[in-house]
């Protein structure tokens, strides 16, 4: 946290909280960051391929892409699910007679 006592002292308990909960989340992205890295080591480690490149493990254009398509795929499904509620008639028929 890098705080002196006196500033620890002057937060609120409410404020000492919410920094005990970032520094927790905090932790936990790096241990995620880290696990990331080791899994990566280990495919590379692992592989079959002699020339193994950085994009055989990670490709970012790759990712971009398939992002790309699925917000075309959303796009679509929106597309749809308006068509459908601009078919419905909430009119109230009045019965024959």
């Amino acid at each position: 946290m890098d705080l002196l006592p006196q500033q620890v002292l002057a937060l609120t308990h409410k404020e000492f909280y919410m920094m005990m909960e970032q520094k927790v989340e905090k932790t936990y992205d790096e241990l995620e960051r880290e696990s990331v890295k080791a899994m990566m080591m280990r495919t590379a480690y692992h592989s079959d391929k002699k020339n193994m490149t950085a994009t055989d493990i990670f490709d970012r254009n790759k990712i971009e892409k398939e992002k790309e398509l699925d917000s075309e795929d959303m796009k679509e499904k929106i597309r749809k699910q308006n068509e459908w509620v601009n078919n419905l008639n909430f009119r109230k028929e009045e019965p024959n007679g």
